[in-house]
């Protein structure tokens, strides 16, 4: 479904400069995601369960760029920013439980205890 999508988004000529570019990067944002929750949910042995809300993101920006109801430049520049977010909130959460899971700090500086 997603390679589908991936497909019909820039099927029609690209309007405006640098609409390829974001329609590309938030398909690539999509894939990563996927991509990235099936690694994860193989090494922890559970189901996969693929990201609807990027996928329904990315539907309606296909269909947008179909009817043109919005601008499509615009549009496709929000859709790839709600992705980029979703995507950046998924990793630092992935790595905050790893570092929870192993009492290790990676995103923080620890502080040294004071000397007495």
């Amino acid at each position: 479904m997603t390679l589908a999508m991936g497909c019909i988004w820039p099927w029609k000529p690209c309007d405006q400069e640098y609409q390829c570019r974001v329609q590309n990067a938030a398909f690539g944002l999509v894939y990563a995601l996927m991509a990235s929750q099936l690694i994860m949910a193989h090494m922890c042995k559970e189901p996969f369960q693929p990201p609807m809300w990027a996928i329904a993101t990315m539907s309606l920006a296909v269909l947008n760029n179909i009817l043109k109801l919005y601008d499509p430049f615009v549009v496709n520049l929000s859709v790839a920013a709600v992705l980029f977010f979703g995507y950046l909130h998924y990793v630092l959460s992935v790595i905050h439980q790893i570092c929870d899971h192993l009492d290790i700090y990676c995103l923080s500086i620890k502080r040294k205890p004071a000397q007495e």
